[in-house]
């Protein structure tokens, strides 16, 4: 039986918007006064939620995710870092924390609420990272890299390996085998040129291996 390629691009943009939304939602019933988590949480309704169409839907997740990641890529080594003082920096930088006010909502808060704030902002991060590493890699090269991946995952759920026999080591070299030479200098090339993928890819590896 043939496993389908998953869209991992796709599906990390759709984790992203999952957070998002649940962040939101949470934020709501916490500061059920607040007007600008009320027009955050509209503008997300109206403009993903419940988009027109479907295209319509992908494009303003697209921008969104995209958006963010860009003016969050300064934070998000302080915010794994439990930095609080990024959030009377990032309250005035980044759109999206600047709409729910996120400074005032961190000096109000209690240990708790202050917590969960970390945990959504992690999770939103790490997806934006992966996204934004995701959609730099050529199309080619990502097929391949996800058809060996879909084969490994079938191979485990059917019960023909397991964790303890897998040798990473020989799936990396059995990945690089497949990928074309010209995408993969590609893909180093693109990384070197931009210092901040680098930096985020760098980041999401250590948080990934920390977890």
């Amino acid at each position: 039986m043939t496993t389908a390629i998953p869209d991992v691009v796709s599906q990390t943009r759709e984790l992203f918007i999952k957070y998002v939304g649940e962040f939101l939602q949470a934020l709501g019933e916490k500061f059920p006064s607040c007007d600008g988590v009320r027009k955050m949480r509209l503008a997300f309704g109206v403009g993903v939620e419940h988009a027109i169409t479907s295209k319509t839907k992908k494009m303003n997740e697209e921008v969104l995710i995209k958006e963010y990641d860009t003016a969050m890529q300064p934070y998000y080594a302080r915010i794994t870092s439990r930095d609080c003082s990024i959030f009377a920096e990032a309250g005035i930088t980044v759109d999206f924390l600047k709409g729910i006010d996120i400074s005032k909502k961190w000096e109000s808060s209690d240990e708790d609420t202050r917590e969960c704030i970390y945990d959504y902002l992690d999770l939103m991060n790490r997806f934006a990272r992966m996204y934004s590493l995701y959609t730099n890699v050529p199309s080619g090269m990502m097929h391949k890299i996800t058809q060996v991946a879909s084969n490994l995952a079938s191979d485990l759920n059917s019960g023909q390996s397991d964790l303890s026999t897998i040798n990473l080591a020989k799936v990396g070299q059995q990945v690089v085998s497949q990928i074309d030479a010209k995408e993969l200098q590609q893909f180093a090339t693109s990384l070197m040129a931009n210092q901040s993928q680098m930096q985020g890819v760098m980041n999401l590896v250590a948080s990934m291996h920390k977890n």
